[in-house]
């Protein structure tokens, strides 16, 4: 759940990135992605509220991003701060 401009400046920088189908629980999202020490981008403030206990040690690697009205801004952050996460 994050804009096409990020998923682009992600595979542009040569990094996976995944879609998981809208069905598939947080939880799940999290449980492959901790398998995969792989770090969640989402626009959904929520994901985390949505998360079995047994996945809190995981929670640091998720990366939630903020006020959809503010795409272009948020793309410029994450821009210029990828290297950070």
């Amino acid at each position: 759940m994050i804009p096409r401009s990020i998923e682009r400046l992600l595979k542009n920088r040569d990094h996976q990135v995944i879609q998981p189908p809208p069905s598939m629980s947080n939880s799940e999202i999290i449980a492959i992605a901790s398998g995969e020490d792989a770090i969640i981008i989402t626009a959904d403030k929520d994901f985390i509220m949505h998360v079995s206990k047994e996945y809190d040690y995981v929670i640091r690697r998720v990366v939630i991003l903020a006020k959809k009205r503010e795409w272009r801004k948020i793309m410029r952050a994450f821009a210029e701060n990828l290297m950070k996460f």
